[in-house]
């Protein structure tokens, strides 16, 4: 906490009064230097930097200076300078933003490039959270944390002891808190709050208080035009003296006149924060796109560092095998399909249209049971290996391209995760059942760079011949993995009957047609492992709000 003041300065109420009946310069500006810092750090917070911040602080202290015969309540004069800066803020931002409409999206997205992501949203927020506490929360907390007074200050200004000023500020903070997370803001404990508000206290610049006081009492003097100070107090003073019912009377009676007037301009005035608001929300999308589309970019360079690297190793490794390896003469021989080689010779075109299946522990109705040719790991079968005389680097080469395309895959996969909300697809037949369902997005356009990347890398390995048969020979797990490069969309679906038992629907679809390329569903015992990791983490969430537990099985440990 900053250094407590003297015990002999005058109240602030003591001041206002020196300053209406006598105008008194001294005491104005004791009044200004008193409260400089509360009211250049609210103006800097409002407005989202410093530059128009002196402006607003000089507007606050002469409104000050013209409507001090109203301001006699002793404690009140820091709640109401925080709100007098808060709504002389918005009045700027209004004005400019007229002035300024074709600009504004741009000033409004520079303007979030310029302040420290990290203490934008609670300077934006903070005082408009503070304007919808009650008057009682609200000035307690200026004076405490804004104004920086000890617990003996917050007390004898409101007239209460130290304890009974504790209470005040700790009740005002929990109010404070559940304003905040209504707004988005994660629950904090008290002392991490008020450590909050102190950290948003901005000191004034040196000099500002004695020019924003010399030339506030001079402008207020200047607009008195020919009434005296002391005519001025003679009739005000007599105000100050009536009691709360006279006061509260006479403000009705005043409010009553203008009443009609007030509420078109509040309307008004609330028409333009709402344009303003939305204005800033498109300014952020539009941030947030842009800088998605060069995180994108980022990926892609990425992507073709790799595949520079990749084309090293492969040069390395091939002017190792060239300079070892004699047998690497005899493969290219035999892959020439000469009448010498011991190899049939048949039409280079009939390897795309052949199914090189890989033998699998196992039988499938009687027969070996097979897997494809080319695993989702990259992994080649025996006998496509065989056949394009693959060595054992060329393969090693194959399952790290396939490696590193998986892994930027699943990185854009776990991007384009929807919950759906509205229920399943109609295509899956769930009713009326409880039910789950999550889509991972189709993404196109990144799916394709993938792929050129990933033939690009082979093709290089193996050369245009061999990769183009290996290529082929990988569409069914590029299709079923890979969802064809992300081309297609795949949605699942975890539904609960009656009974308590489940059953999982999955299918794979055209994201602009809005038809299913295929689809199926099991019953029964369901494996949350088998599935990829934005998908099982969704299924446990809702499984474990389920009112009874789920006999689905956990997921299998991941490799």
């Amino acid at each position: 906490m900053g250094a407590l003041r003297p015990r002999m300065e005058p109240n602030d109420p003591e001041l206002l009064r020196r300053y209406v009946r006598n105008q008194d310069e001294d005491a104005f500006s004791l009044l200004v230097r008193r409260h400089i810092d509360l009211v250049y750090a609210t103006a800097v917070r409002s407005l989202g930097g410093s530059n128009a911040a002196s402006d607003v602080t000089q507007e606050v202290f002469l409104s000050l200076a013209r409507k001090a015969a109203w301001l006699g309540a002793e404690g009140s004069l820091a709640g109401w300078l925080h709100r007098a800066a808060v709504l002389a803020a918005r009045q700027r931002v209004r004005t400019e933003a007229r002035r300024m409409r074709r600009d504004h999206v741009a000033a409004l997205a520079h303007a979030m490039d310029s302040l420290e992501p990290e203490s934008l949203p609670l300077n934006q927020d903070l005082d408009e959270a503070l304007l919808e506490l009650n008057d009682g929360d609200r000035r307690i907390l200026v004076l405490r944390f804004l104004e920086q007074r000890s617990l003996r200050e917050v007390g004898a200004c409101l007239r209460i002891g130290e304890d009974a000023a504790q209470k005040r500020v700790a009740k005002a903070l929990a109010n404070l808190s559940h304003r905040l997370a209504r707004r988005g803001y994660a629950a904090a404990t008290a002392a991490g709050l008020a450590g909050s508000i102190q950290a948003a206290v901005i000191p004034a610049p040196p000099g500002l208080a004695a020019a924003v006081a010399s030339h506030t009492f001079h402008a207020a003097a200047a607009s008195a035009g020919g009434l005296s100070w002391t005519l001025a107090a003679s009739l005000i003073t007599p105000l100050m003296a009536l009691t709360h019912v006279q006061t509260a009377a006479l403000c009705l009676v005043t409010a009553a006149l203008p009443l009609g007037y007030q509420w078109h301009a509040r309307t008004t005035v609330r028409a333009e924060q709402q344009q303003l608001q939305a204005n800033f929300h498109q300014a952020r999308t539009g941030l947030y796109e842009e800088k998605f589309r060069r995180a994108h970019q980022q990926r892609r360079v990425e992507s073709a560092d790799r595949s520079l690297q990749w084309a090293r190793k492969d040069l390395a490794l091939r002017d190792e095998a060239m300079t070892t390896d004699t047998s690497t003469q005899v493969a290219a021989t035999r892959y020439a399909w000469l009448d010498q080689s011991p190899y049939v010779r048949v039409p280079k075109t009939v390897l795309e249209e052949v199914h090189f299946l890989a033998s699998t522990e196992g039988r499938d109705h009687g027969m070996p049971a097979a897997a494809d040719p080319v695993s989702a790991e990259g992994t080649v079968s025996e006998s496509l290996a065989d056949t394009l005389d693959l060595t054992d680097a060329d393969r090693a080469a194959v399952r790290e391209s396939f490696a590193a395309m998986s892994s930027q895959f699943r990185q854009l996969e776990a991007e384009h995760v929807r919950v759906v909300t509205e229920g399943p697809p109609r295509e899956f037949n769930v009713g009326n059942l409880d039910s789950a369902t999550v889509i991972l997005g189709a993404f196109p356009e990144a799916g394709s760079q993938l792929a050129s990347d990933l033939q690009a890398q082979i093709t290089r390995v193996l050369g245009e011949d061999k990769a183009a048969v290996l290529w082929a020979q990988s569409k069914e797990v590029i299709r079923s993995t890979f969802r064809e490069f992300g081309a297609l969309e795949e949605v699942h679906t975890l539904a609960r009957d009656d009974r308590g038992g489940f059953s999982m629907w999955n299918g794979l679809r055209h994201p602009r047609e809005a038809r299913f390329e295929s689809w199926g569903n099991s019953s029964g015992h369901v494996d949350l492992g088998a599935y990829s990791e934005p998908v099982r983490s969704h299924f446990q969430r809702w499984l474990e709000k389920l009112p009874s537990p789920a006999p689905v099985s956990p997921p299998s440990p991941q490799p």
